[in-house]
C-alpha cells in the first residue's frame, strides 16, 4: 500500500514536470487542507527548484513541510525544515490557533536551540579582550579621582569661582570669584547697614530727620538687593559654566600608574 502511493506521487511529480506545470504556493496549501501531506512534500520539493521565490513564500512553504513531515511521524525531517525557516527568520513563530500545541511545543524547543547554538557562535567569532586591570585597581583608580571632582564642584557651589581656580580656569576663574567676593561682603556689608539704618529710621522723632532717616534706610536697602541679586546671578551663571562650559571638568582625565594609558570621561547633568 505505501508503494503504491508512492509511485502514484513519483508519476504525478513526474507528469506535472512532463506538462511543464507550475507547482504553486496555493496548490501546496490547498493539498495539505486536503491532508495530503506526503504530496506536500513532494510538491515542495518542485517548487523550491523554479526561480523567483521570495524569503516570505519559502518560509510558509517550509512550514507546511515541516507540519507535514510532523503529521507522517518523521520528526527528524520535521526539525530539520523548522531549522530552515529559522535560517530565513529566527523570529518567526507559528501560528498557534491554527497549529496544535503539541507542535508548537516541538517547535519552540527547536527555536530555543537555535538561538542558544547562534550566541555561542557569536561568542566563538568575538576576540578575547585583555583585562588590564583587575576590578580592585580600577575600583581604586576611580576613587583616588572622584576626590578631585567631588572637591572641585563642592568648592565651585559653596563659593562661586573658586572651583573655576582648583580646575585651573585661568583669568575667568580670578573675575568670577571677585565677583562672587565683593558682591557677598557687600550683601554682608549693607543687610547690616539696612538694619542699622531701619532700627535708627523707626526711632527718630525729628520730623525734619524723618525723610533723611529714610532716604539712608531705602538706600542700603536697594544696595543690601542689588548685592544679592549679583551674588545669585553670578552663582547660577558659573555654575553653568563649570558644568556645561569648556571647563576641564568636562572631560577630566584619570592618570593610571603604570603612565601608559589613559582613560578619559565626562560628567554631564
Amino acid at each position: 500500500m505505501i508503494i503504491k502511493k508512492l509511485l502514484l506521487i513519483f508519476v504525478m511529480g513526474t507528469l506535472l514536470i512532463a506538462q511543464g506545470v507550475t507547482v504553486t504556493l496555493e496548490l501546496i496549501k490547498q493539498t495539505y487542507r486536503d491532508f495530503k501531506y506526503r504530496e506536500v512534500i513532494h510538491l515542495s520539493n518542485i517548487y523550491f527548484e523554479q526561480p523567483g521565490i521570495s524569503k516570505q513564500d519559502s518560509i510558509e512553504v517550509l512550514s507546511l513541510v515541516a507540519l507535514s513531515h510532523y503529521a507522517v511521524g518523521q520528526l527528524v525531517e520535521a526539525s530539520t525544515a523548522f531549522t530552515q525557516i529559522l535560517d530565513l527568520d529566527m523570529d518567526y513563530s507559528l501560528d498557534v490557533a491554527a497549529v496544535s500545541p503539541k507542535i508548537i511545543t516541538f517547535y519552540e524547543e527547536i527555536k530555543s536551540t537555535y538561538r542558544l547554538a547562534k550566541e555561542e557562535d557569536l561568542k566563538k567569532q568575538q576576540p578575547v579582550k585583555e583585562q588590564l586591570f583587575t576590578k580592585e585597581q580600577l575600583d581604586s583608580i576611580l576613587a583616588q579621582n572622584s576626590g578631585t571632582v567631588f572637591r572641585d564642584y563642592s568648592a565651585s557651589i559653596l563659593f562661586p569661582g573658586l572651583g573655576h581656580l582648583l580646575n585651573k580656569r585661568g583669568l575667568k576663574g580670578y573675575i568670577l570669584t571677585a565677583i562672587t567676593a565683593i558682591s557677598l561682603i557687600s550683601s554682608i556689608y549693607f543687610s547690616i547697614e539696612t538694619n542699622e539704618n531701619e532700627r535708627i529710621y523707626l526711632r527718630e522723632t525729628d520730623i525734619l530727620m524723618i525723610d533723611s532717616r529714610y532716604n539712608d534706610f531705602n538706600t542700603a536697602y536697594k544696595l543690601r538687593n542689588i548685592s544679592f541679586t549679583v551674588f545669585a546671578l553670578n552663582w547660577i551663571y558659573t555654575q553653568y559654566d563649570f558644568t556645561f562650559g569648556d571647563s576641564k571638568m568636562n572631560h577630566s582625565t584619570l592618570n593610571f600608574p603604570t603612565n601608559q594609558f589613559k582613560f578619559s570621561y565626562s560628567i554631564r547633568f
